[in-house]
């Protein structure tokens, strides 16, 4: 049975294979004896066999097949770089103002189902199933660049197009990198925090055709309500301000921690403190909700205070810690006040 490395070696673009050496021809004069020939035969083989299994055990070149050898295609997937291409100018029809809004919208609708699906699987830690979302992210992703370079745009957005044409080439290379990894590590070193995030150029686009901001993507934990639970005192700690956080998960697998941090507002925005609260040590599925509890000296609170969501990390089934990129607003958070 071949190796987890062995299978997923497979997917590599640079085969290598073994170049036999002419046929040995059988000595005419020695027809009253053939089997010399045919051991001769049978040792060439059987060398060719050894040499070739002992090159694949020493990770050098597959000389049986098409696979690269394990150590071969971890380095590969490990090592992959995106390198980007030159500039290329998008051709097709012109497109008006109206019209380049509208396309704009389309094109990048094409893949934005498909890299909140990434994004969502790989919080779980689930290897397989963030394979097969990222091998369908990697097609639309790539789709999404195509249309954007199929139409003549107003000269007011035509150089950013082509910067974010380029953004979402590369995310379809990463794409397809992650579709093969053999390691969570490996798929960890493409889904940064901000991966699928909208670039400045987008924003700037947006801005000159007049369209909305673009739509974020699903967290990992929706945060679904806030209690205000007021002064709490003990007698082993100051008396503190305990606000409970209800969360969701939106994370096809198991969630085992959950953190999120806070930043305490006067009532005209001005920072006073850092509130932090965690779950650890849990089995949260998807669509089951919990409650982190967070708290600040009771001293700090007036009535009328607000939170503004700024850091949220969650913790998959295989202990892969992943920090994810907040939005400016979160409902629940920003309608939230002190009593």
């Amino acid at each position: 049975m071949m190796s987890e490395y062995q299978q997923y070696a497979q997917y590599s673009n640079t085969p290598q294979s073994y170049q036999a050496g002419p046929r040995p021809q059988r000595n005419r004069n020695s027809g009253s004896r053939p089997w010399k020939w045919v051991l001769g035969a049978a040792v060439a083989v059987v060398l060719i066999v050894v040499g070739a299994v002992g090159g694949y055990i020493a990770g050098g070149v597959s000389v049986l097949s098409d696979e690269i050898c394990p150590s071969d295609a971890k380095d590969e997937l490990d090592d992959y770089e995106y390198i980007s291409g030159d500039f290329t100018e998008a051709t097709g029809p012109k497109l008006s103002r109206a019209q380049a809004g509208d396309y704009y919208l389309q094109a990048i609708d094409t893949s934005w189902q498909a890299v909140n699906d990434v994004m969502l699987t790989s919080f779980g830690d689930d290897l397989s199933a963030t394979r097969e979302a990222a091998r369908s992210a990697s097609k639309s992703l790539a789709e999404t660049a195509t249309m954007l370079r199929a139409r003549t745009w107003p000269d007011s957005v035509a150089s950013r197009i082509e910067s974010v044409a380029r953004d979402y080439e590369s995310m379809a290379k990463q794409a397809t990198a992650i579709s093969r990894s053999v390691r969570l590590q490996t798929v960890s070193r493409y889904l940064s925090a901000d991966w699928g995030e909208p670039s400045d150029d987008d924003a700037n686009i947006r801005d000159a055709l007049g369209l909305d901001a673009a739509k974020p993507h699903t967290m990992p934990v929706e945060i679904v309500a806030l209690d205000d639970r007021g002064e709490v005192t003990s007698s082993y700690t100051d008396a503190t301000h305990v606000v409970d956080v209800t969360v969701r998960s939106n994370v096809p697998g198991t969630l085992t921690d959950v953190s999120l941090g806070m930043d305490l507002l006067t009532s005209s925005g001005e920072q006073v403190n850092n509130l932090w609260g965690e779950l650890s040590h849990i089995e949260l599925a998807h669509g089951q909700s919990a409650v982190i509890s967070i708290d600040t000296k009771a001293d700090y609170v007036k009535s009328g205070m607000k939170l503004r969501l700024t850091q949220l990390a969650v913790v998959g089934a295989e202990n892969g810690t992943h920090a994810v990129s907040t939005p400016d607003t979160v409902p629940a958070v920003t309608d939230f006040r002190f009593h």
